[in-house]
């Protein structure tokens, strides 16, 4: 263990070991990205950070110094859309795991992050990204909440750069990536019910996830879009 906190806190205790008293002493430049995660990251890089997963059985382990990757690629990125330290960020990523991506990123750039949920309608939205001069939104490409976003950005000027993020973990389950291949060729709910033995209402919400997962809106752009992976695949 690191014991980073010792750092920044001070702490007094009774004769019985009890804590007696507490306060945090962080110096002006603290920043949670590079002193907390990094520091681990690069002292301990295979030390778990976070275990994250889904109803649907997705499961994704990352370590400190994965964190720390991806939080300087997201930090990288987000500066090259012009964001920097003391814009004001909404993130509106519901439980995916690019949130702490995100999370640690904005910590990196010295930017504000405002979290929001998912169930915004027009109205609350506008509402707070004109209030708190919101320069960027990040949100999840489940639900619907990109396109409120983009119904709404017109009328926000502070609003300088929408960033939208592939749902849920990114990639396919295994049983997801069964449902895919079945909905490639055309194949209906019912069928893919019967076919892979459960209910129609997991059948229809594995589809569900994969539309959000893959960005597509209907069977049509679902299929094309297997028949274009699958011609890149020949080509190569």
């Amino acid at each position: 263990m690191r014991n980073i906190h010792q750092r920044y806190v001070r702490e007094t205790y009774d004769d019985q070991g009890l804590l007696e008293t507490l306060s945090v002493e962080c110096p002006p430049d603290f920043n949670f990205g590079y002193d907390v995660v990094d520091d681990i990251a690069e002292n301990d890089p295979d030390r778990r950070a976070m275990v994250w997963c889904n109803p649907e059985g997705e499961e994704h382990v990352f370590t400190f110094g994965d964190m720390k990757e991806w939080s300087d690629r997201t930090a990288n990125f987000l500066a090259s859309c012009g964001i920097g330290r003391g814009d004001f960020v909404m993130v509106i990523l519901r439980r995916h795991y690019q949130f702490w991506f995100v999370a640690t990123a904005l910590a990196k750039l010295g930017a504000v992050m405002v979290p929001a949920t998912f169930m915004l309608k027009e109205h609350d939205l506008e509402y707070r990204l004109q209030g708190a001069g919101i320069k960027a939104v990040i949100a999840t490409s489940c639900g619907d909440i990109a396109d409120v976003v983009d119904n709404v950005a017109a009328s926000c000027p502070t609003v300088q750069a929408k960033i939208l993020v592939n749902g849920a973990g990114g990639g396919l389950t295994p049983r997801e990536t069964e449902v895919l291949a079945l909905l490639a060729q055309g194949r209906s709910i019912p069928y893919i019910r019967d076919e892979l033995i459960i209910s129609r209402e997991t059948a229809a919400t594995h589809a569900k996830h994969i539309y959000a997962k893959l960005g597509v809106h209907s069977r049509q752009e679902l299929i094309d879009l297997a028949h274009e992976t699958a011609a890149q695949d020949e080509a190569v």
